[in-house]
């Protein structure tokens, strides 16, 4: 229980530190939205959290129900997601591409 309980934290505390890198020049609003190339903006990574989150902690079968439907309509959102975001720190710090191939094997 202690170790579900540590793992638990660990990828709250590693999705919470998933950045995205704003390009000099970039607007505001273009930096909150980006998804097509790039870097991810921060409602993308928001929203890739949420599944991330719900995907690591779905038990029940509402959860994995929720888990799946956050998928669906991230793919609704974002079509043709590629773009790139950092995530963990210190030393595991790595950069991925979001793309709907990745958010797509998240399903349930």
């Amino acid at each position: 229980m202690k170790n579900q309980l540590a793992l638990s934290l660990f990828v709250i505390f590693s999705l919470l530190s998933i950045s995205c890198k704003k390009e000099i020049g970039e607007s505001l609003s273009n930096s909150t939205d980006n998804f097509k190339s790039g870097n991810c903006g921060s409602n993308v990574i928001s929203d890739y959290n949420s599944i991330v989150t719900e995907h690591n902690l779905a038990r029940t079968n509402a959860q994995v129900a929720e888990s799946n439907r956050l998928v669906d309509v991230f793919h609704s959102k974002y079509r043709g997601i590629n773009c790139k975001a950092t995530i963990g720190f210190g030393l595991k710090k790595r950069e991925i591409t979001i793309t709907n191939a990745l958010v797509a094997g998240m399903k349930l």
